[in-house]
């Protein structure tokens, strides 16, 4: 964790408030693809492929997510699963599963 190997005089409010900001941008980046699941033109190669991406990278993703967020996360894509293909929404549920049993670390710790 990067946050942990710092030392005292590294961990300044400017540099905590650039993390701050760097996980309010994973958050935009994450929130934007589940909206994009939710659209029905999305064709399904593509939603297929967005949709293992959150799974493959779902322990990263959580580490960087502060647990409010990861439950509105998991609820936006859970919005999008009527829309989903059967591929799809094991790849979903798989990532819902992992993100909501991870621990809380990294950027996930830091308010």
């Amino acid at each position: 964790d990067f946050g942990a190997r710092l030392t005292a005089e590294e961990k300044t409010d400017a540099r905590f408030q650039g993390l701050r900001q760097m996980r309010l941008g994973l958050m935009e980046i994450v929130t934007g693809a589940a909206l994009a699941l939710r659209n029905p033109a999305l064709r399904p190669a593509n939603q297929l492929m967005l949709a293992r991406s959150f799974s493959d990278n779902a322990a990263a993703l959580a580490a960087g997510i502060a647990p409010l967020d990861r439950k509105a996360v998991i609820d936006a894509l859970q919005a999008a699963m009527p829309t989903l293909k059967p591929d799809a929404q094991k790849a979903i549920s798989g990532f819902a599963a992992t993100v909501s049993a991870a621990p809380c670390d990294g950027l996930c710790r830091l308010e």
